[in-house]
């Protein structure tokens, strides 16, 4: 009896031996993944600029939004409003978190914050969902990561990338309520701050609630159905008189039609390059493959879901009430959805696929890298040539020499608006900070735009024209005849790094 007590007894001690081993062996896999996530926010705090394409701008709207009533130029030129109609104007998280927590930090540091703050929400928006569904919260965080530092990220679609982690959020309030109705409530709270990120994370969130319900007919209720309709009224209403009071104006970008449907299928890597994009894309594909192969429970309605924001992608013109890049947010959505289909345990192929996505994110994190540091190397002293522009002044900025670091990258035109780096430290004015579409700091009169390509063929009225709306111009990139044609209307104040700074002849 004795010798059965201690038999059963010794292999209870093992069989907890075993689960503390395992158990540590997944709180280090957790570990080593999140601190993945962690190394690139170590770049954006390293480096003083980010080559991020938008980033400039926004940074630029903050310094009008914290300094608008104390500056008698910012008022007579701006105007702001967070309002259109009863609806709160949405894709303005950032300029809510910065505006606010400028007063307490620098500008730039008030941005960086608001990255990191991104980051960290997808790790814990991950978790809480992955939870919720039982399933491995690493594995579904490894999957994720490629589109956590993609090409959204890098083109600095601040307020969309930040709106996918409050999605994520949102769909598990939603799984919340399903098993416990007090939950709704915290959905209805989630799906304001939502709307507010991103109009169309919000839509897609709706049409995964659709989908769901859909699915799910035979097994929820009409008074559950009646409480999510009241708690999504709010959000729904500001989006609908939103919509109906007019959105601004949208342009197109690409109208080669299948061509660039299907190139842009690989769109969150096609930051820097074409070729190492497809690349990196086809690798992802393989990869996810890989995984549902050996899949062993399937989550229905997040596979439904992908396959729809994928005919959203297909359906959608390149332009529309966003603005340009509309159709390819929705690529987004169905990258994210993958990661909660299957759950992985047993899956013989995961860790190859998980090494495949590990080598596409050391390979784009290599390029980011080199990215940021090559940009304050070629940025940083042409910048202190732009803050030789005189408070008050109006200046053109040019990103068109051939010699423009802007043609490296494939998509992404991190120079663009290198300006508003500058813009911090002087209260100039200039035609990039306008935009037709919704923001909130507008000019209150739209600038002077010559047409583009004028410095080609400048005419005597494109000149005169320029002369009388501009004190000076400035021209990222090295090109002579661009150069040439700047001589004949101003004169050279300095040049530094790849930036060149004229003031006009009056």
């Amino acid at each position: 009896m004795m010798n059965i007590s201690y038999g059963l007894k010794s292999h209870l001690l093992l069989l907890s031996h075993c689960q503390t081993l395992s158990d540590r062996r997944v709180k280090i896999y957790r570990t080593s993944v999140i601190f993945l996530y962690l190394i690139p926010l170590m770049a954006i705090w390293f480096f003083e600029y980010l080559p991020f394409q938008d980033y400039p701008r926004h940074l630029a709207g903050i310094k009008v939004l914290r300094g608008y009533y104390n500056s008698d130029i910012l008022m007579e030129h701006f105007s702001i409003n967070f309002f259109k109609g009863i609806s709160p104007i949405p894709n303005i998280a950032f300029e809510l978190f910065a505006a606010k927590i400028c007063y307490f930090c620098s500008i730039n540091t008030a941005g960086k914050l608001f990255i990191s703050c991104y980051v960290l929400l997808f790790i814990f928006s991950t978790y809480l969902l992955s939870r919720e569904l039982n399933i491995e919260f690493a594995d579904a965080l490894l999957m994720i990561l490629p589109l956590v530092y993609s090409t959204y990220f890098y083109m600095s679609f601040l307020n969309f990338i930040f709106s996918m982690p409050l999605y994520l959020i949102s769909i598990w309030a939603y799984f919340c309520a399903k098993r416990e109705e007090r939950y709704l409530i915290l959905l209805g709270i989630v799906l304001i701050p939502l709307y507010i990120s991103h109009l169309f994370a919000f839509a897609s969130f709706l049409l995964f609630l659709f989908l769901d319900l859909v699915l799910s007919f035979r097994r929820v209720s009409r008074r559950f159905i009646l409480f999510i309709f009241f708690s999504i009224s709010i959000p729904l209403i500001f989006s609908i008189n939103y919509l109906l009071s007019g959105t601004g104006n949208a342009g197109y970008y690409h109208p080669d039609g299948i061509w660039y449907k299907n190139i842009m299928f690989a769109f969150p890597f096609l930051y820097f390059s074409l070729n190492s994009g497809i690349i990196m894309f086809v690798s992802y594909v393989f990869a996810l493959l890989s995984i549902f192969y050996g899949f062993k429970v399937i989550n229905g309605v997040f596979v439904v879901a992908a396959a729809s924001y994928l005919l959203i992608y297909l359906a959608l013109p390149f332009s529309s009430i966003e603005g340009t890049f509309v159709d390819v947010r929705a690529l987004a959505f169905s990258m994210l959805m993958l990661p909660f289909s299957v759950r992985l345990e047993g899956n013989r192929y995961k860790y190859a696929a998980f090494a495949v996505i590990l080598l596409i994110s050391f390979l784009n994190s290599s390029a980011a890298w080199s990215s940021f540091s090559k940009f304050n190397r070629e940025v940083s002293p042409g910048l202190e040539c732009l803050k030789r522009v005189e408070d008050r002044s109006k200046l053109l900025y040019i990103v068109k020499g051939k010699n423009s670091p802007s043609g490296q990258y494939f998509l992404g035109e991190p120079y663009a608006h290198a300006w508003g780096y500058a813009f911090l430290y002087k209260d100039f004015m200039t035609p990039d900070f306008s935009s037709k579409g919704h923001h909130v700091v507008k000019y209150r009169k739209e600038p002077y735009i010559p047409p583009d390509g004028w410095y080609s063929s400048p005419g005597d009225g494109v000149e005169s024209e320029i002369k009388r709306h501009y004190t000076y111009i400035a021209i990222v990139g090295i090109d002579e005849s661009i150069n040439n044609t700047m001589g004949h209307i101003g004169t050279k104040v300095c040049e530094s790094g790849i930036i060149s700074l004229y003031t006009l002849n009056k």
